[in-house]
């Protein structure tokens, strides 16, 4: 197989997983954790555009980049979790909520929960998931070529009028 090929099929493959979603479980740690199962089950699924907006605004805040987590693990770890587990704790209600109304009464408690009951290590992995989700490179490829193509269309005051038969009798 070639390199191009197998590409190809990662992307057909995490296409597939993004479609399915994502199923993580968190402990419970009140009273209710008696009751049931230890844990609790949540799915992030594909996002809508609204969500991504939401998302990315919280991204922006935290000034996340993924790339400096995957060259300096540790330090920038530490940095990030001193700084910003509230934004993450966010970007991640609002991936599981998926709704501005559930997210507007209930996004507090939320974002609280799972700011108290999810460890730090699955915090930051969840939210570099959720970057990945957002598929961010494809949106701004497609922006570029949106506007490559608004740039080859000439706006319609630059094109020149063919002149009919009435408006060269009236010009002569």
């Amino acid at each position: 197989m070639s390199e191009q090929e197998i590409n190809n099929l990662e992307k057909k493959e995490i296409d597939a997983l993004i479609e399915r979603g994502l199923k993580w479980n968190c402990k419970k740690s009140s009273i209710l954790r008696f009751v049931g199962s230890e844990t609790r089950e949540f799915i992030i699924k594909p996002f809508s555009l609204g969500l991504i907006l939401m998302l990315s605004a919280e991204f922006k805040k935290i000034n996340f980049n993924p790339h400096k987590i995957d060259d300096n693990w540790m330090s920038e770890s530490k940095n990030l979790m001193a700084t910003a587990p509230e934004p993450l704790s966010r970007i991640i209600m609002i991936a599981v909520l998926r709704n501005k109304v559930l997210i507007k009464y209930f996004g507090g408690f939320v974002a609280n929960y799972f700011l108290n009951r999810v460890e730090p290590k699955q915090l930051l992995e969840l939210a570099m998931i959720i970057n990945q989700m957002c598929n961010p490179t494809d949106f701004i490829l497609s922006i570029k070529f949106l506007s490559i193509h608004q740039t080859i269309i000439k706006p319609p005051h630059l094109i020149e009028k063919i002149a009919t038969e009435e408006e060269e009798v009236i010009l002569d």
